[in-house]
């Protein structure tokens, strides 16, 4: 991330010291040590606040109870340290015995998109789009998806954007709707050694003062549901 935002500043935590260790000498190495540094904190009490990104990486399967230690301490640390008026949380599947390539066929079209959020929720989108790679990862807004309740009762615009995408690893799209000023989802799969684990990491600006916490309770729930959903797909 340091490498493809060169304006940005970036902070990690970690209880492991070797690991931050080694981690200083990869950014010395990737000519970004001036713009990122390391730091031993636990989950629950790492310090900081207004940051515009908050990510966690290869450690929910790591802890005890994970999507519990998650409700309680990640998404209270991503609320207190995204800037203010943000909220963020974050999900993550693991899913054995199938292909990155595989996983990322399904997850990058809107079919798999749309069978994640039904049949509470469908995504419209234009035919010259007809999967998310297809989007210009430029940053700008390409299209408007109406959210459909039900499947046919408008409830959002969604002005859907691309940041980056790399196929078969990750795609980051930002964007905004009627209800948030910014909307950021950031998707990755990456292969571990029983087949590969797909990470949500989201955070966003209400347009409304007050309205985030009942946001954030609501996408969390709506993104539970689509690894209960994913999962469903490749396990079955």
């Amino acid at each position: 991330m340091a490498e493809a935002y060169p304006n940005a500043t970036f902070t990690g935590f970690d209880v492991h010291e070797e690991s931050l260790r080694q981690a200083r000498e990869n950014a010395k190495a990737a000519g970004v040590g001036d713009r990122v540094r390391f730091e031993v904190s636990a989950a629950k009490d790492f310090p900081g606040e207004d940051y515009d990104l908050v990510t966690c990486f290869d450690c929910l399967h790591d802890m005890g109870a994970p999507v519990g230690r998650l409700n309680q301490t990640l998404s209270t640390a991503m609320q207190r340290l995204v800037a203010r008026g943000g909220y963020g949380f974050g999900f993550s599947s693991r899913l054995t015995g199938v292909a990155q390539s595989d996983v990322w066929t399904r997850i990058s079209s809107w079919e798999g998109v749309n069978y994640e959020l039904s049949p509470i929720i469908r995504m419209t989108h234009p035919k010259r789009f007809p999967r998310i790679a297809d989007i210009p990862a430029d940053g700008k807004s390409h299209f408007v998806s109406y959210l459909l309740f039900l499947g046919f009762i408008p409830i959002d615009a969604h002005r859907f954007g691309l940041r980056r995408l790399e196929a078969p690893h990750f795609f980051h799209e930002c964007s905004s709707n009627l209800l948030m000023k910014t909307w950021s989802h950031h998707r990755t799969i990456t292969v571990i050694e029983e087949g590969v684990e797909v990470r949500d990491e989201c955070s966003f600006v209400a347009r409304i003062s007050g309205l985030g916490w009942l946001l954030q309770r609501v996408y969390s729930q709506v993104f539970r549901r689509r690894h209960r959903r994913l999962r469903k797909f490749f396990q079955r």
